[in-house]
């Protein structure tokens, strides 16, 4: 497995945001990006019924900027989930994957579903500190679609326009 080292530096704060939202009893979880997949093994000690992740499903391609209907193959129509969770996926993708996560997200979460979101963003297109600077310019250099994406700019707005709220950003 992979070691991500910003998330070993910012799990603390992680943690403490997801176990504020979430029940500790349990529920359903989609995760979007799973990336290397240390990030479900945070969830071990937030809610007992990980059952130490024998109750994870194996990873499924889906692709966000496509419609509902097709994500997982059709079946996330017949599924609401409980939660959602985005980790390190907006800055590497164009912002059509940014629209779709929000779209699509309304669709497969339950009336009163949540997404949690984790990664480098800006916040009125403030770039600091130093290494969110060069870190967006090196993704800019990489693929001009790709870049930090502004909480207050672009991500409220587009989560608003499919019902959702900002409840909580902390700052890692």
């Amino acid at each position: 497995m992979f070691h991500e080292h910003a998330l070993e530096r910012n799990k603390k704060s992680i943690l403490s945001s997801l176990k504020k939202c979430m029940d500790p009893s349990g529920g359903s979880l989609l995760e979007i990006s799973s990336g290397s997949g240390q990030h479900i093994r945070l969830f071990e000690t937030i809610i007992a019924c990980t059952h130490n992740l024998s109750n994870v499903l194996p990873a499924k391609y889906l692709v966000v900027s496509s419609e509902p209907s097709v994500w997982l193959s059709g079946q996330l129509m017949n599924i609401q989930y409980d939660y959602i969770l985005n980790i390190n996926m907006l800055h590497v993708t164009n912002f059509i994957y940014t629209e779709g996560l929000f779209r699509d997200s309304c669709c497969a979460l339950n009336p009163k579903g949540n997404i949690f979101m984790y990664g480098p963003y800006t916040n009125n297109y403030k770039l600091s500190p130093m290494r969110k600077f060069e870190f967006d310019s090196n993704l800019e250099m990489y693929d001009v679609k790709w870049g930090l994406r502004d909480i207050t700019h672009q991500l409220i707005p587009n989560a608003f326009m499919y019902g959702f709220t900002l409840t909580e950003n902390v700052a890692t």
